[in-house]
């Protein structure tokens, strides 16, 4: 019984790492894909003030809710890693440190009910930023003097 146990724990131990490694990675993902954005919009600003077109604004509007939704899944997927490693840890908090109290407390979860909360896991880390870029476009689009062909 022992052995099937400790096999059952490293097996958890394992896909608790890798998973750790899976969300590290989908941060790095997710964090160039938000400088993919910024890079194409700011070139797409220049271009519309440079060849004094709007046109270069909508496309920018366009981009950027496209790497939103992009970013949105890859979100989505960072999350469904994160409740697994709190599953795991809630599974091992029980099995294995149901006796000793303080070390049960470094395994509480440190992030409840992952992608359940829309503000929290979605607007803050996802969102907040492409819509600032979207609002900066809009106020863009609205300046009358912007695209007024210098002398």
């Amino acid at each position: 019984m022992d052995i099937a146990k400790d096999k059952i724990y490293e097996v958890l131990i394992n896909t608790r790492e890798v998973d750790f490694d899976r969300i590290s990675s989908l941060d790095s993902t997710t964090f160039t894909i938000k400088g993919w954005t910024v890079t194409l919009v700011t070139a797409l600003i220049g271009l519309a003030i440079q060849q004094s077109s709007k046109i270069f604004l909508y496309i920018g509007i366009g981009v950027t809710i496209f790497f939103a939704i992009f970013d949105f899944f890859y979100r989505k997927i960072q999350l469904s890693h994160v409740e697994r490693v709190v599953q795991i840890e809630k599974y091992l908090a029980s099995e294995y440190l149901s006796e000793v109290d303080d070390l049960n407390k470094l395994f509480k979860s440190f992030y409840k009910n992952p992608g359940k909360n829309l503000i929290k896991d979605y607007l803050t880390t996802v969102f907040l930023v492409y819509l600032v870029i979207v609002c900066v476009l809009i106020c863009l689009l609205l300046s009358p003097n912007l695209f007024l062909k210098h002398a």
